[in-house]
């Protein structure tokens, strides 16, 4: 063989053992939080097609490292994903579970697209196997071809993507169908552009959710502190902007919003915000500013004192008359407040828990640092596990003294309080390992790295279940099963209030199998009887099954 061959061959061993090293090293840019999307085609109903950007797509990967570090996307991201899951609570049957993850924020990284939040479209994204899922979710579309990336101010990036994410915020808030529509979506708008109301609140929330996790209170390109300043309450001319033209204008609303959320006398503006939208799908600012009222009436001054401002004294409370004030349904019986009073308060021993609780959390985060090393940027796994067994003492020390003071106090009131924050750890780590054991089952066997995390979580909630268990045998008996009656009366409580609430709106409470056995009920009933015929011992579940449905056929 030629010298010439050999060299020949040693390029084309060397070209595929670089493309093979290449290949292995491009690392999917998505995580539990945030996906990247790059458009591939369309899937066969019609809807865009998406693969999952990677480490070898240059543009989108140094964007994506922007974003991941930011702590304005990470704290809008957190948002998003709270609705979800509340979202994904309100609909679980009471008494019920639910193990269904948030969704991650869908980022689309287009050419020529524009930039903006397709909340009303479908997609499909093809993963490395070639599977297909179909996502009914919003998406944003960062366009890399916006003036925006060519601004010298770099926090309006971070601004205008948080913005979108406000858009998918709202999305979830309302529900697809229930978002408010109006001619102006898709057409040039700016902060004090007068449009109609439905676009003022739509494009207001979204400027104000960019303004809320930036710190940067002002609209795109606009003066500094505009939205702080209220800028967009006046006309071009000067003169103070009409009532209505206010509550047409984007840059008024987002004002308002701000000021609610910054008041020093309003806890949790934000939330209580996202709470008016939700319960009220209101399609005008307005009406939101009057399900707010409504909700939280004891926010009323302030808000008489926000509206006076930012209208300019026009008017210090929402159009339409009088607020009848709804805070709510009654709430359930309070499980959190003693009913055993004899003895004395020991506030020293509720202490000492805090104390405890706060260590065996910080310890439960070092066993996961510990399995998640890549979350964070230069860890060091041995300063980890210093830390971690220096805090596993700090718990063993401080559980001891508790089991020492809970023995020698007995029957005071904090014992009660003690023994329902146990009972609700014990409850949520057995539903975090119910979780933990699905994952594992629905992780591929090859996917080496995602199952031996997923062990070692699961090996954390079994301990931490164990601690929580060893203080819980130490409360007094009659204290826990104090606790355990107010737990089982709440629950009640909470299915008396579902059902009656479905069966206002003509749904029935329960399943209602009737004498004639509907066809899901025939259906549960064949299977559950064919179960029995194989298990020779269920006679007598067998005779009373058979005896059911001859009653049924009568």
């Amino acid at each position: 063989m030629s010298q010439f061959s050999v060299y020949v061959r040693l390029l084309v061993i060397l070209s595929l053992f670089n493309f093979l090293v290449a290949g292995i090293a491009a690392q999917t840019l998505a995580n539990d939080k945030m996906v990247f999307l790059i458009k591939s085609g369309t899937d066969s109903s019609g809807n865009p097609m998406y693969r999952m950007a990677t480490s070898q797509d240059q543009r989108a990967n140094q964007i994506y490292d922007r974003f991941w570090r930011d702590e304005g996307v990470q704290k809008v991201i957190e948002s998003h994903q709270q609705v979800d899951s509340n979202n994904n609570a309100l609909n679980t049957p009471p008494g019920y579970h639910n193990i269904q993850k948030p969704s991650p924020v869908f980022v689309e990284i287009g050419n020529q697209t524009g930039t903006y939040n397709d909340w009303k479209g479908t997609f499909s994204v093809q993963d490395a196997n070639g599977r297909v899922h179909t996502y009914d979710e919003p998406r944003v579309v960062l366009d890399l071809n916006d003036s925006m990336w060519q601004s010298r101010d770099q926090t309006l990036v971070e601004q205008t993507l948080v913005h979108e994410i406000g858009h998918g915020i709202m999305r979830k808030l309302y529900g697809k169908s229930d978002m408010p529509d109006t001619p102006w979506l898709g057409r040039p708008h700016y902060g004090d552009l007068v449009t109609d109301e439905q676009l003022a609140l739509i494009e207001g929330w979204a400027e104000f959710v960019g303004a809320e996790f930036t710190g940067r209170h002002t609209i795109a390109e606009d003066p500094a502190d505009s939205l702080t300043m209220n800028a967009y309450a006046y006309q071009d001319n000067g003169q103070p902007k009409t009532t209505e033209q206010l509550f047409k204008t984007e840059g008024w609303v987002a004002t308002v919003m701000l000021h609610i959320s910054k008041h020093p006398s309003i806890n949790n503006g934000y939330q209580k915000l996202m709470e008016s939208m939700r319960l009220s799908r209101a399609h005008d600012f307005n009406a939101v500013l009057r399900k707010y009222l409504s909700k939280y009436p004891e926010d009323g001054a302030a808000m008489q004192q926000i509206l006076g401002k930012a209208s300019i004294n026009q008017f210090n409370k929402p159009m339409g008359g009088e607020i009848e004030v709804n805070p709510g349904d009654p709430s359930p019986p309070p499980v959190d407040v003693a009913t055993v009073q004899n003895g004395s308060n020991d506030q020293n021993l509720l202490n000492l828990f805090n104390d405890y609780q706060s260590s065996l959390n910080t310890y439960a985060q070092l066993r996961l640092d510990m399995a998640h090393v890549d979350w964070y940027r230069g860890a060091w796994p041995q300063e980890i596990q210093r830390r971690m067994s220096f805090q596993q003492s700090l718990v063993k020390s401080l559980e001891s003294r508790l089991i020492f003071a809970l023995r020698q106090t007995s029957e005071i009131h904090n014992q009660q309080l003690i023994a329902q924050t146990l009972l609700d750890n014990m409850e949520k780590i057995r539903f975090e390992h119910n979780r933990t054991i699905q994952s594992y089952q629905k992780t591929n066997w090859w996917n080496r790295s995602v199952r031996s995390r997923l062990k070692i979580e699961l090996e954390l909630y079994k301990e931490l279940y164990s601690m929580n268990k060893t203080v819980t045998d130490n409360v007094h008996t009659d204290t826990l099963y104090e606790v355990w009656n107010q737990r089982n009366a709440r629950m009640q409580y909470r299915i008396r209030q579902a059902e009656t609430a479905s069966s206002q709106y003509g749904v029935p409470a329960k399943p209602n199998c009737n004498s004639a056995l509907d066809a899901d009920c025939r259906d549960a009933y064949n299977k559950l009887i064919g179960a029995i015929r194989v298990n020779s011992t269920g006679n007598e579940a067998k005779s009373a099954l058979e005896n059911y449905k001859a009653l049924g056929q009568r």
